[in-house]
């Protein structure tokens, strides 16, 4: 076979997502045909779950394993794809559903956990919501050569925002996880919608500045993660696909992390850190919270978990915070974006 000449760079990668339409465990078409883009600033990181045994075996002539020693199998395992991107509400309406796992309210609607949170009911061959499934394709530059994967779930995500870096735009990590068997050298996608145009920034959320209990605080940057882990059970069919999935074991786990300035305003922090004070946070365009509507998030029930000193030009502090659930109200935390 003669050298190609043809040369790649990272940005012909490209990276695509669907709602699951069908059954949980079952291919849209070929097997997703008809994908959104995801802005990806990067290939993403395919992670195959396939088994391989590599050491020698007894009764190998010699003390060099043999190539019949060699074991690959590729069912009932789990697969995941690792990815950052710039945040658009289009493909992002069809992500986050998976990361949380749950939509809540009306004023505003957003994504969040209610206090007494559980897993969605995810059998095999049930029935898919926007919550529980969604297939992704990893678009190959050539031809035939995508990967496509289905019924998956975001296990891990990260918003995040900074003033000082790309006005402020709001970008995100994340990755997906599913315990359905990779399908190798697909087409490309006969549709690829493009993403959306309509990003955030965290300069959206304009006038409420509540950080851990400090109203009115400056914010240089902000990172918002949740982690929402899912376990495959069982097996069955030809490729040892799932019978079942749960979310959340042991918990779903919301964090933050906030760069805010040293001032009169924060100067409670470590004294609320110290005494394991319930703080509230909240980050919004509108001074009350059922009628904010671009970008924002709070959450009532928050620790502070550390604080330190951030020397960026100006006195910061790095403020980690965990939210936590209260058997009373509705939300353990809430998003808008």
């Amino acid at each position: 076979m003669a050298i190609d000449p043809q040369v790649y760079s990272f940005s012909d990668w490209q990276m695509g997502v669907l709602t699951s339409l069908t059954t949980i465990g079952t291919a849209a078409v070929d097997p997703v045909s008809a994908v959104t883009l995801v802005d990806i600033d990067g290939p993403a990181t395919f992670t195959p779950g396939t088994f391989m045994r590599t050491d020698i075996r007894s009764g190998t002539p010699g003390q060099i394993a043999g190539n019949a020693d060699v074991l690959t199998c590729d069912k009932g395992v789990l697969n995941e794809v690792s990815f950052s991107c710039i945040y658009d509400t289009t493909s992002g309406a069809i992500m986050l559903p998976t990361l949380f796992g749950s939509l809540i309210g009306t004023s505003p609607a957003g994504y969040g956990h209610a206090y007494n949170w559980t897993s969605p009911d995810m059998a095999h061959g049930g029935t898919v919501g926007l919550n529980i499934g969604m297939d992704l394709t990893l678009i190959h530059p050539e031809a035939s050569k995508s990967i496509s994967l289905i019924s998956g779930v975001l296990t891990t995500g990260t918003i995040s925002g900074d003033v000082e870096e790309d006005n402020g735009q709001i970008k995100m990590s994340a990755t997906y996880s599913t315990g359905y068997k990779p399908v190798y050298d697909q087409g490309t996608p006969t549709t690829r919608n493009v993403y959306g145009t309509t990003k955030r920034y965290i300069t959206d959320a304009d006038t409420t500045h509540t950080v851990a209990g400090c109203s009115n605080a400056v914010i240089k940057s902000f990172s918002l993660t949740v982690n929402n882990p899912v376990k495959y059970l069982g097996f069955q069919g030809a490729n040892g696909d799932p019978e079942a999935a749960v979310r959340g074991l042991p918990e779903v786990e919301v964090l933050l992390d906030t760069t805010i300035k040293v001032d009169t305003n924060t100067a409670s922090l470590h004294s609320a850190w110290a005494t394991n004070s319930e703080v509230a946070t909240e980050i919004s365009d509108n001074a009350t919270w059922g009628s904010a509507t671009t970008f924002g998030f709070k959450g009532a029930y928050g620790r502070i978990i550390d604080v330190k000193e951030n020397d960026v030009g100006a006195g910061y502090y790095d403020v980690s915070q965990k939210f936590f659930a209260h058997t009373t109200d509705t939300e353990v935390d809430e998003l808008i974006i």
